[in-house]
């Protein structure tokens, strides 16, 4: 495979009026991975409860949902697979971006070793989070009002659209940074922290 191209990158942020949608028909994407069948309706709204069904039985167990777009099931389930909840409608790329970046952090090594016993020690016990952060030219109060919101937001990180290798998750912003240059535009730098995990996509269709 070849070097990606930075300029190829997109941000997006998913929104709209949340619809609802009530066991809404799952396909496999691989593996034990599934997701909404409907592009339009696979999104899903974080501050709305994710009902998943397998076979028609509610699940309480045995899967995460990441990136606010895939089921990730511990084991095959049975199926059909449905998911009752709302979902974003929309998305819109947020223009003037020069660059992001996105940090994954699978906790490093946890010693567990204690005195008088064999040396013993974990690596890369499961993601423990995830953080990032993103440039843009400044336009308005938009991205500071969300911050002070302290909503949780759905954002889309492309690496090469219009490929679709996407990053996908629900973020909280944590921090904001306004620039102000006398011989540059001002800029504004936006950093956040991943709430739940991220989901990656080689193809979104």
């Amino acid at each position: 495979m070849s070097a990606i191209c930075g300029k190829l990158g997109e941000l997006w942020l998913m929104g709209g009026t949340p619809t609802t949608i009530t066991k809404e028909a799952c396909e496999n994407v691989s593996g034990y991975t599934y997701h909404i069948t409907a592009p339009a309706k696979r999104y899903l709204d974080p501050a709305t409860a994710v009902l998943v069904y397998d076979n028609n039985v509610l699940q309480t167990s045995g899967y995460v949902i990441a990136g606010g777009c895939q089921i990730q099931f511990d084991a095959d389930p049975t199926g059909p697979v449905t998911v009752s909840g709302k979902y974003l409608p929309t998305g819109s790329e947020t223009t003037f971006v020069q660059n992001w970046q996105l940090t994954l952090d699978q906790g490093g090594i946890f010693e567990t070793t204690s005195l008088g016993a064999t040396a013993r020690s974990y690596v890369n016990c499961g993601l423990v989070g995830w953080s990032g952060s993103f440039e843009r030219f400044y336009e308005d109060a938009t991205w500071e009002a969300r911050l002070v919101a302290g909503t949780n937001l759905l954002i889309k990180l492309y690496e090469d659209e219009p490929s679709d290798r996407v990053w996908t998750g629900y973020i909280y912003l944590t921090d904001w940074t306004q620039t102000v240059s006398v011989d540059a535009l001002q800029k504004e730098t936006l950093s956040f922290q991943g709430s739940a995990i991220p989901a990656y996509a080689a193809d979104e269709s």
